[in-house]
């Protein structure tokens, strides 16, 4: 259900700005054919495809995952048993799901998310790269890191903080899932 809102809020995004496919296609770098999957619920982008979308919106990342009769507030409170889910897997039995951890609609620089990466390794042609920055904090489990040419292992209270525009990615160790908490930062 998520992500049929996710689609909407796109499309919704993209008409209201009088862009065409073709148009956020070349603000963002991405296809205008992926652009349609997106925008037509065929597929399920990571949050990287995301944020170049937002970016080339010129709209909060958040605005995807916003629900038009929540009333704006200063302030949001997410119990762990209320985490929505911001983004589903990538296919269903995909590498990672995000939880999101805020509701509020105003326009912000960050998106805080709970990133679950699932055991398995991805392809290195997986890394993604968008602008701005990130932080990561592994909250439980292990991850390999890969930033660039460079890996890192990282383990429960390590933190990464970096360049988002530098190919990256992460998978879980030891065959557990791994929990993450990732704030993602818009450009600057």
């Amino acid at each position: 259900m998520i992500e049929q809102q996710i689609a909407a809020k796109i499309r919704s995004l993209r008409q209201a700005a009088g862009l065409t496919l073709e148009e956020l296609a070349k603000r963002t770098g991405l296809s205008k054919g992926l652009l349609s999957k997106v925008e037509n619920h065929r597929t399920s982008p990571p949050i990287a495809t995301l944020a170049k979308i937002a970016e080339g919106l010129a709209t909060p990342i958040a605005a995807f995952f916003e629900e038009d009769s929540l009333p704006p507030e200063p302030l949001s409170l997410v119990r762990r048993n209320d985490r929505q889910m911001a983004a589903g897997p990538v296919v269903k039995s995909g590498p990672y799901t995000y939880f999101s951890l805020t509701r509020l609609k105003q326009r912000r620089c960050m998106e805080p998310l709970v990133v679950v990466f699932k055991p398995g390794a991805r392809p290195d042609s997986d890394r993604v790269d968008h602008p701005g920055e990130e932080l990561v904090y592994v909250l439980s489990g292990r991850i390999k890191f890969f930033y660039g040419r460079s890996e890192y292992i990282l383990e429960p209270g390590d933190a990464v903080h970096f360049d988002s525009s530098v190919p990256h990615k992460a998978s879980a160790l030891d065959g557990i899932p791994a929990e993450c908490l990732i704030v993602v930062g818009a450009p600057g």
